[in-house]
């Protein structure tokens, strides 16, 4: 077998193509960071990217490695709870906690790794904005760089516009550490007490105040000053020479590079509130200063203990959420500057150790990036971001749908796919709005995971509640970090009329499904709609997904037997067309893989292709090294965590990986088996990982309309030759470089194609 370096995961360690899940899925990280680093990428887009790079750099922080803490704090609970007589029962426990401590460990490092190359990718795109007058004015350029006049604009500001709101804290040894708010961005501040001069001669020992100091009278403290949510965070400054200058107020045009551009220089609050911090601290030289933000453990895990027939299950819910709130840091990321006394003062206080402060590469909250296109022109927008891209209509092809007829009669003809974003989420909604007021529509019923802020979706199902129709939502509260809003909307759901359902007890409802049902000549008929994504108009504009829309009747019924099955809390295996997890998924996978062995065994054309986010199944991950050996071509579009590696001598010859990460997030799952001529096709909500087949109910469909199932193929086709944005995974766990799977001419050229440009611009 070819030489390869083992990383451990997913529970089986010495073979070969294995990789650890969680380096794998902060492999995709640093996908997402190049995306910041692509030249081909307009630079306000390179700062989004970064945005999203860091916003789910912390997502993982909370969701995975709090998993792994749980499972060491809960060995060290049994060790206090449990006698040395029966510590005997424990040793599960222990060998599970070590490991958590393993990787916690291991995954701190590769986070520190990553840091100094999102710094320098961040300071880049910084620099390449100032050549459009976008200025960024941070880190040394803030404190050695910064004209004068700049300088007391800023001061003058902070005084009239922002001190009023601050509330500064002194940490010393008589007062206690603050609490720190997950996420909120605060300014630490090192303080050394100002020693009080006697008259003729200098003061000689620690100066009154210094009793509570924090290093055995050295006189130093730390202040701590909240972000106020009340001012605006980023701080427009004048521009110019020094000389003639242009107010904040009052910008007008400037030439740069024979172009008028509109110069903007900003600097972040929390940056100024560094810079000038000693104004804030009056009594106390200051001696360093950083931002910094905590990261708390965020993990719900499964809510084994909250009993879902309980009547305050909202209640106990929100507890939940309160709780998370208050549990234990897992990083405190700085801007930088924190060493000393400060550090082992936040430590102490924050209950973290060294390797738990790490400094980010990036401003600490990147939000900003959203707000700043705000501030510019709309030329300069247009320059300095994607091109803007509609939705189209499905007008097209025997299945296209007619925006002047009844979109409820035109399924009853035939079936419709849409492919988000590039073609609208309209016809779904217009589906909703149509049950609203047709008098023959007697019940809607719909699964919820995650909805916009301001729902067309949720404002049709209440209006059908409203107008006495039976409305079903099986909402899903345990959608990570979105169990608040659901929380919300439980409540408004049920305050029209709607029955709402709160899923399984062991169970995450995560398939999206909606069913209609509706009279026509006297008989009861079912109208199913089945996604791969969410009901949420916002992430159908930038997340690629399908929805498909049928009369089918074997479908439909399925559909409605579905929500009965929920409304009891029961789970079923008894469906004709779907495939429901927890009790069918991962069978009918392993029965379609055998199929394939047993077709390339016997000499016919055979082969499996996977699109999804992830793939970390055991079982799953056995059969495809099977299929490989047997001849079987595996091809596989995994976005972000993949625990197989292609390509290893003797066990993942004929296996072919690629990650495709570019301006939109890959977010559909399409199963195939079969040679791609007839290749049989499946759409799913469901990603090849544990927690989905066993934990989740899922919902894989087949497509046998054959248009339709072309329709998929060819969309997947135009994703494998991509060679913008796909990159192929390699033996040894690593990826090509951007755009190395493209062709070059005869001049030494590349052209490089976009699956995703080209299909939002063909529609």
């Amino acid at each position: 077998m070819a030489d390869i370096q083992i990383s451990p995961g997913c529970g089986i360690d010495a073979r070969p193509y294995w990789q650890d899940r969680d380096l794998s899925w902060l492999s995709f990280a640093e996908r997402v960071l190049d995306q910041a680093h692509d030249d081909t990428v307009p630079l306000l887009e390179r700062l989004r990217f970064m945005s999203i790079y860091q916003s789910d750099l912390v997502r993982f922080i909370e969701q995975r490695m709090g998993s792994f803490q749980d499972k060491v704090n809960s060995y060290k609970a049994m060790k206090e709870r449990v006698s040395a007589s029966k510590m005997d029962d424990s040793k599960k426990a222990k060998k599970r906690s070590r490991k958590a401590a393993k990787e916690l460990k291991r995954l701190y490092e590769k986070i520190g790794e990553m840091a100094p190359r999102a710094q320098l990718t961040y300071i880049d795109t910084c620099n390449k904005l100032r050549e459009f007058g976008i200025d960024h004015i941070f880190g040394e350029r803030l404190q050695n760089d910064f004209p004068q006049y700049q300088r007391l604009f800023l001061r003058e500001y902070l005084q009239e516009n922002v001190y009023g709101y601050l509330a500064p804290y002194v940490v010393d040894a008589n007062s206690p550490f603050p609490y720190l708010e997950e996420g909120k961005l605060y300014v630490v501040v090192e303080l050394e007490t100002k020693a009080k001069k006697k008259k003729g001669k200098k003061k000689a020992g620690k100066s009154k105040g210094a009793e509570g100091d924090l290093c055995n009278g050295c006189g130093t403290k730390l202040g701590i000053i909240a972000l106020p949510d009340q001012c605006v965070r980023l701080i427009e400054l004048p521009c110019g020479d020094g000389k003639n200058i242009v107010s904040a107020d009052t910008r007008s045009m400037l030439l740069f590079d024979e172009e008028q551009i509109s110069p903007y220089a900003f600097v972040l609050l929390e940056d100024a509130l560094c810079l000038f911090a000693k104004d804030i601290f009056p009594k106390y030289k200051v001696l360093s200063s950083s931002v910094v933000s905590l990261v708390r453990n965020a993990d719900l895990g499964r809510f084994d203990h909250i009993d879902k027939d309980d009547g305050d299950y909202l209640a106990e819910m929100d507890a939940e959420l309160a709780r998370r709130a208050h549990k234990a840091p897992l990083m405190l990321m700085t801007s930088g500057g924190i060493e000393g006394s400060a550090c082992k003062v936040l430590q102490d206080g924050l209950g973290i150790k060294a390797h738990q402060i790490q400094t980010s590469g990036l401003s600490l909250d990147m939000d900003y990036a959203a707000k700043l296109s705000e501030h510019l022109s709309e030329s300069m927008r247009e320059r300095l971001s994607f091109s803007k891209c509609t939705p189209k209509w499905l007008r097209t092809g025997p299945m296209r749908l007619n925006p002047n007829h009844s979109i409820l009669d035109q399924l009853s003809m035939h079936d419709a796919l849409l492919m988000y974003p590039y073609e609208s989420m309209d016809p779904f909604l217009m589906m909703l709005r149509e049950a609203v007021d047709d008098p023959g529509v007697s019940a809607i019923d719909i699964t919820i995971y995650r909805l916009a802020r301001d729902s067309e979706v949720a404002a049709a199902l209440m209006d059908a509640a409203r107008a006495g129709k039976r409305v079903r939502v099986a909402i899903e509260l345990r959608a990570g970090f979105d169990e608040a809003e659901n929380i919300e909307w439980a409540h408004r759901f049920k305050q029209v009329g709607c029955e709402v359902i709160y899923g399984l007890e062991d169970y995450k409802v995560h398939g999206k499904i909606c069913c209609i049902t509706r009279s026509v000549d006297g008989a009861l008929r079912h109208i199913a709609q089945i996604g791969t994504g969410n009901y949420n108009e916002v992430t159908a504009k930038s997340y690629t997904d399908f929805s498909f829309m049928t009369s089918d009747p074997d479908i439909g019924s399925d559909a409605h037997r579905l929500f009965d099955n929920l409304e009891r809390g029961v789970v079923s295996d008894e469906y004709k067309s779907l495939i429901v997890s927890p009790l069918q998924l991962r069978k009918a996978i392993i029965q379609q893989i055998d199929g394939q062995i047993a077709r390339a065994q016997a000499g016919e054309s055979s082969g499996v292709f996977f699109k999804v986010n992830a793939i970390t199944d055991k079982d799953v991950i056995e059969k495809l090294v099977e299929a490989s050996n047997a001849g079987v071509a595996v091809v596989m579009i995994v976005r972000d965590s993949c625990c197989i590696l292609p390509g290893v001598e003797g066990c993942t010859e004929k296996v072919r990986v690629a990650s495709l990460v570019g301006r939109l997030l890959e977010h559909s799952r399409i199963y195939g088996f079969g040679a791609w001529d007839d290749m049989k096709i499946y759409l799913s909500s469901a990603d090849l990982m544990k927690r989905n087949m066993d934990h989740r109910v899922e919902i894989v469909w087949p497509v046998r309309n054959n248009t339709l199932r072309k329709r998929v193929i060819q969309y997947a086709n135009l994703c494998l030759n991509d060679t913008a944005k796909l990159r192929e995974l390699l033996p040894d766990g690593s990826y090509t470089a951007l755009g190395a799977l493209a062709k070059e001419d005869a001049a030494g050229r590349k052209e490089l194609f976009d699956s995703q440009e080209y299909l939002l611009r063909k529609g």
